[in-house]
């Protein structure tokens, strides 16, 4: 996906709310290079429900700042995380810990194209609710919605399936990465 079609998957914005990390105005103008008038908030003010939180993490960016931000995310206000880490690195934990204690649902996360031009490697776009979304297919890319039915207990006993036969895939080919990886180091000289 392209950092410029980010803004519509999340469901649009009247305006912006920076919360922080990387380089601001060099992002936005590649969130939004057909709208550089979007309102932009700093995100101590009130926030505007209609408004997107937006905010990068990235190895050298500390999630302090964006974590703090969500505090003011009212419900259903949505939050665009851009992340600075390539899938294959991402530490999640850094991610996940601070958007569940905000009451906040991961509702897509997704690779972004041309990571070399901005230094954003995915996405994950999250809305404080207060009750579950809908859940979604990583393939659909029509804009994000809130409302709908709430998944049932089947659609969570589904995800936590899902979680646990994915976890138990992906160890094993971590393990041989990291294996194959250590193999192509050279031996140190002693």
């Amino acid at each position: 996906m392209l950092i410029k079609e980010l803004p519509a998957l999340a469901g649009g914005a009247d305006s912006v709310v920076w919360a922080g990390g990387g380089n601001q105005d060099e992002l936005l103008r590649a969130l939004l290079p057909m709208r550089p008038e979007t309102p932009r908030r700093a995100a101590d003010e009130p926030f505007d429900p209609d408004a997107l939180m937006i905010a990068f993490v990235g190895p050298d960016q500390p999630p302090d700042g964006w974590s703090a931000a969500l505090r003011g995310l009212p419900a259903g206000g949505r939050l665009l995380l851009l992340l600075g880490w390539p899938v294959a690195d991402l530490p999640y934990h850094l991610v996940l810990d601070p958007l569940v204690g905000a009451g906040c649902q991961v509702l897509q996360a997704v690779p972004v194209d041309k990571a070399n031009r901005h230094g954003v490697y995915c996405a994950v776009i999250a809305a404080r609710v207060e009750r579950l979304a809908p859940l979604r297919s990583y393939l659909d890319d029509s804009p994000i919605t809130l409302d709908g039915p709430e998944p049932g207990l089947p659609a969570l006993l589904r995800l936590t399936g899902e979680h646990t036969f994915a976890d138990l895939v992906v160890r094993p080919l971590r393990r041989r990465l990291a294996e194959l990886e250590a193999g192509d180091r050279p031996a140190s000289a002693g």
